[in-house]
């Protein structure tokens, strides 16, 4: 029951991402300062091609190998460990 309580808390933060995401892709052009609170929240519409700080930049192919390579070691290594802890099940 835990599991799907925090499935569903996940998908619910993840949605709101990807909705605020594209709410600000179509709303707001690129470099725009906008307000999300008058005076005390502000934001500023920038993209970043890369990983964090905009490394490996342009190099989109790799990335996303080094991405799945590590999905992929930690699900092995999930499956070999087999955690104890109900939290991880």
């Amino acid at each position: 029951m835990m599991n799907l309580i925090f499935a569903v808390i996940a998908a619910v933060i993840i949605a709101g991402d990807r909705l605020s995401k594209m709410w600000v892709m179509n709303n707001v052009t690129l470099g725009e300062r906008f307000w999300g609170i008058d005076g005390f929240i502000g934001f500023l519409y920038a993209q970043n091609k890369g990983a964090a700080f905009s490394l490996m930049s342009g190099k989109l192919g790799l990335l996303s190998i080094i991405s799945v390579l590590f999905c992929v070691a930690v699900v092995v290594y999930w499956i070999v460990k087999k955690p104890s802890n109900k939290l991880f099940c």
